[in-house]
Formats: C-alpha cells, sequence, structure tokens
C-alpha cells in the first residue's frame, strides 16, 4: 500500500528564516529522505514551489476552472511536499 506524507510549513516564517535556520529545516527533510530510502519504502517525493507560484485547477458540473493561487483549506500553513512511501498491508 502506498501513502503519502505530507509536509506543510507556514510561509510567512519560512520567509522570516535565516540561511542558518533554513539550513536545519531542510536537512530535516533530507534526513528523513535518507532514511526512507535506506529502508527502500520511498516511492516518490517532492518539494513543492511556495503558494505564490500556485494554480488552482478544479473541475465542477463537467467544466474545468482555473484561478491563481492554491487551494487553501484554512490555516497559516501551506503544502510544501509530500514523500509517497510502500508499507505492507496489516
Amino acid at each position: 500500500m502506498k501513502y503519502a506524507l505530507l509536509t506543510y510549513e507556514d510561509e510567512n516564517v519560512l520567509a522570516k528564516m535565516n540561511d542558518a535556520e533554513k539550513g536545519v529545516l531542510f536537512k530535516q527533510y533530507a534526513d528523513l529522505h535518507a532514511a526512507l530510502v535506506k529502508e527502500g519504502v520511498l516511492a516518490s517525493g517532492e518539494g513543492l514551489l511556495p503558494t505564490a507560484t500556485a494554480l488552482s485547477i478544479a473541475v465542477r458540473g463537467g467544466s474545468t476552472e482555473r484561478s491563481a493561487g492554491p487551494a487553501v483549506h484554512g490555516g497559516t500553513h501551506a503544502l510544501t511536499g509530500f514523500f509517497v512511501v510502500m508499507a505492507k498491508d496489516d
């Protein structure tokens, strides 16, 4: 079975981080990536661009709607990336 591990960050907080702080955060993601690879469970994963670059696409009633910006469902955290992992069915 595949599972998606979603990563969220507050883009306002990220924007205020200095390079050293960002380095610590990105190292944590790199360490997680390495651990998933080592365990042989990583199927895929990507970091995503900031929400300012987002385009939302929705299909409603048979028509496709495009709008600038992310599909936001509340809160201050934006989806910043994902890992897809393989796990045994139990």
